[in-house]
């Protein structure tokens, strides 16, 4: 695998981890269990999407894994503006609840389809959809 998914991966997994060590972990035994598995992998166009699905798996396993809730600090998330130079939009993204925030970023920072998220998460299209409204909704409110 090349390089080129990395820093999406690691933005990825902090907005779900929230703390930047863990982030990395995520990402590095993500790539590990991609490289074991890459010959399950069946299309080779959809090697992004698979690999943020693995990703997204084992974020969520480390975070049920150590039995403790997401952290409510939002400093250091994204302090690289990758995704965002608007400091207070960056902060009521990251202060939505997990199953929000995952849609959102993968929605409109990573451009991925509502289709790709609904396979990354595991969830159906119309979950994805639906949070994606109340995401909105939400944001909406804090504005």
């Amino acid at each position: 695998m090349d390089k080129k998914y990395e820093g999406q991966m690691y933005r990825f997994a902090l907005s779900i981890v929230r703390n930047e060590t863990d982030a990395e972990d995520v990402v590095s035994e993500t790539i590990r269990k991609a490289y074991e598995n890459l010959n399950k992998l069946k299309n080779r166009r959809k090697f992004k999407q698979w690999i943020m699905s693995i990703l997204s798996n084992e974020a969520k396993r480390m975070l049920s894994k150590r039995n403790r809730e997401i952290l409510t600090d939002t400093e250091s998330a994204f302090e690289n503006e990758y995704y965002m130079t608007d400091f207070e939009l960056k902060q009521l993204v990251m202060s939505l609840p997990a199953e929000f925030r995952e849609v959102v970023i993968l929605y409109y920072y990573e451009r991925f389809t509502i289709k790709e998220i609904s396979q990354i998460l595991e969830v159906s299209g119309g979950t994805v959809k639906s949070r994606l409204s109340r995401a909105r909704e939400k944001l909406r409110l804090l504005l």
